[in-house]
C-alpha cells in the first residue's frame, strides 16, 4: 500500500493543479487539490506548491516540497513537509499551484533507500542489510537468521541421508519351493540406521519413492525355478524375473512410494535346497530416498 514513507516514489506526467479549500495550514497532515488525475497511487509522491503572480510566474520565497500519498481525486493525505523557501501556509484558489516534479528531495530519497542495502559499486551489503523477516543484520560473510544459522548448513544435509546396502556373509541352504525371507545379517552401509538385521526389513523413515535392489546367487549344480520378489508390509508387490536357473543368479529393481514406517523385504523363491552364496557381496539388498514427498 502506498505511503508518504516510501523510498521509491513515482513522478507522473502533467500533474499540475491547484490548491482547493481550504489551504495548506503549516502542520496540516492532507490537502484538498484540484485532481489527482495522473498521480501514481501506487507509491508515495513528492509534490511542490509555490505561489504565481498574474503572469504565472513564482513569487519568490513562496516555493516548498512536500511529501504524501494519493487518497482520492482530489486528496493527499500523510503530508510531511520536506523543505524549500521556508514552511508556510497557502491559500486556495488559481495564484497557488501543486504539482509533482522531479526534484533533489525525491531522488535523494531513492538513492538514500539503495543504499541501506547496497554499496556504491552496486553490490550488495553484509552487515547493514536489514532482512525484512526479523530486523536482524546479516553480518559481512555469514548467515545468522531464525532461518538458517551459522554452520546449519552441512554436507550432511544436502546428501541423501537414507540410504543402505545389507549383504549376506554366512552360508545357509535355501528353503526349497517355499516364498522365502532372504536373511541379511550384515549392513555395508545404513545412513539413518532405517535397516535392522534383526528382521531383515528396511523401514521408511520419511514419506517418499524409494529406489531398491536385491541380488541372489546360489552354489550348486541343481537346476529349476527361482526368483526374487519385494514385499512391502508383508505383501508381495513386485516379483523379478521367474524362470529357470542354470547360472544361479537372479535380481529385481524396482521404485516404490512408501509412507514413514512402511517395511520393505526380499522374499525368494528355489525350486531345490542348494546353499546360498555367502562371499563378494553376491547376496544383497540395497535402497535410498530419490524424492521425497
Amino acid at each position: 500500500m502506498a505511503s508518504a514513507n516510501d523510498m521509491f516514489q513515482k513522478v507522473g506526467r502533467a500533474t499540475a493543479t491547484t490548491l482547493s479549500a481550504p489551504g495548506y495550514t503549516t502542520g496540516d497532515s492532507s490537502v484538498n487539490i484540484g485532481s489527482t488525475t495522473n498521480w501514481p497511487t501506487d507509491t508515495g509522491v513528492t509534490f511542490a506548491i509555490d505561489v504565481v503572480d498574474a503572469a504565472g510566474e513564482r513569487i519568490a520565497g513562496t516555493y516548498n516540497v512536500f511529501r504524501g500519498r494519493v487518497a482520492g481525486a482530489s486528496q493527499v493525505d500523510q503530508v510531511v513537509y520536506e523543505g524549500g523557501d521556508a514552511h508556510r501556509s497557502y491559500p486556495s484558489g488559481a495564484t497557488t499551484r501543486v504539482y509533482i516534479l522531479v526534484s533533489s528531495y525525491r531522488d535523494n530519497r531513492m538513492v538514500d533507500g539503495l543504499m541501506i542495502s547496497h554499496n556504491q559499486d552496486g553490490t550488495i551489503k553484509g552487515p547493514s542489510v536489514v532482512t525484512a523477516l526479523t530486523g536482524q543484520t546479516l553480518p559481512a560473510d555469514t548467515v545468522t537468521t531464525p532461518a538458517i544459522t551459522d554452520a546449519s548448513v552441512t554436507p550432511a544435509k544436502w546428501t541423501n541421508p537414507y540410504s543402505f546396502k545389507a549383504i549376506v556373509t554366512t552360508t545357509y541352504n535355501t528353503t526349497p519351493t517355499a516364498m522365502t525371507k532372504l536373511a541379511f545379517n550384515t549392513k555395508s552401509y545404513d545412513y539413518n540406521t532405517n535397516f535392522s538385521t534383526s528382521t531383515s526389513a528396511y523401514t521408511a523413515p520419511v514419506a517418499g519413492v524409494y529406489r531398491f535392489n536385491a541380488n541372489f546367487q546360489t552354489g550348486g549344480s541343481a537346476t529349476g525355478r527361482m526368483f526374487l520378489t519385494f514385499y512391502k508390509n508383508g505383501t508381495e508387490i513386485q516379483r523379478g524375473p521367474d524362470g529357470s536357473f542354470s547360472a544361479f543368479s537372479t535380481s529385481i529393481a524396482g521404485d516404490f512410494l512408501l509412507a514413514a514406517t512402511d517395511t520393505m523385504t526380499v522374499y525368494y523363491y528355489v525350486a531345490d535346497t542348494i546353499p546360498v552364496k555367502a562371499t563378494a557381496e553376491n547376496v544383497s539388498f540395497s535402497g535410498s530416498l530419490v524424492h521425497k514427498v
